[in-house]
């Protein structure tokens, strides 16, 4: 099946021959669409590198001076652009912000890409599923700041047009490339091989991303900094108790978290007691 993409109103295929410069308009395929242009394909690639310029600033804008410090005048000094340049590519601090954790190069998204992309053809869904929970820990522990501003800010009514983490009304509605979207897909293959109980695909991921995020976010908290009975208690589970267990293991909590996780997903034979 080959990929289609949608710009300005236009839909054209990814392998599409690419027309003259001179061509206002190729010629119109089977199903009406029309193949960008040389030129808009420049202007497309011209916005995306922008767009990515502008994250990039604002990645070492919060990095260096955090949330408080961070202003679309200040991404725009930085990028060489006039503030109000900003607003056609991001319509909102919050968008921006939420646009640099989740898109962009490093964004979570890409990452969850890159965890897809590097799994062993033979590997089991569900340790895929287990994959991307890591991904999404490490993301937020690389940036503590920028996770509780996304998670904990009442952000504003405007629509977000950046690949982010959001709620499809539908799977037919995901965008390809958004960071739920691929919990989805991934969840929905599960499905498809067999592995995972026979249930709507969303609500599977929801399940999953409640879990991991419910974690993380007790996590960031510091209300795990006193679980030290129950790290030591999946030690002895797994015959890893040291002399060296003097305080809690997050790491080894958060993988017995994902490992109920995966147990969670399984789908049962009816000799296990779940048709």
């Amino acid at each position: 099946m080959a990929v289609r993409r949608r710009v300005n109103g236009a839909v054209h295929d990814a392998d599409d021959v690419v027309v003259g410069e001179d061509t206002e308009r190729g010629v119109e395929g089977d199903d009406g669409a029309q193949p960008l242009t040389a030129a808009a394909l420049r202007r497309e690639r011209m916005r995306d590198e922008i767009r990515e310029s502008i994250l990039v600033a604002t990645r070492d804008i919060v990095q260096r001076e955090g949330i408080d410090g961070f202003s679309l005048r200040g991404v725009a000094r930085a990028v060489g652009y006039s503030p109000a340049a900003i607003y056609e590519y991001f319509t909102s601090k919050d968008e921006l912000l939420d646009c640099l954790y989740f898109a962009g190069n490093g964004g979570l998204a890409d990452q969850m890409m890159r965890v897809l992309r590097e799994a062993p053809v033979d590997q089991s869904v569900a340790e895929t599923v287990k994959d991307l929970g890591r991904t999404y820990r490490r993301h937020a522990l690389s940036q503590p700041e920028l996770y509780r501003f996304i998670f904990g800010h009442v952000h504003d009514s405007t629509p977000h047009h950046g690949k982010t983490w959001r709620m499809p009304k539908s799977e037919d509605e995901a965008e390809p490339g958004d960071a739920f979207a691929l919990l989805v897909e991934t969840v929905g293959r599960g499905i498809e091989r067999g592995e995972f109980v026979p249930m709507p695909p969303i609500a599977l991921a929801v399940a999953a991303w409640a879990l991991v995020h419910g974690f993380v976010t007790i996590e960031l908290s510091g209300a795990l900094d006193d679980a030290r009975p129950a790290s030591l208690a999946i030690r002895q589970e797994t015959d890893e108790t040291t002399a060296a267990d003097a305080g809690p293991n997050h790491d080894l909590l958060f993988e017995g978290v994902l490992s109920l996780l995966g147990t969670g997903l399984m789908r049962r034979t009816a000799t296990e007691g779940v048709e």
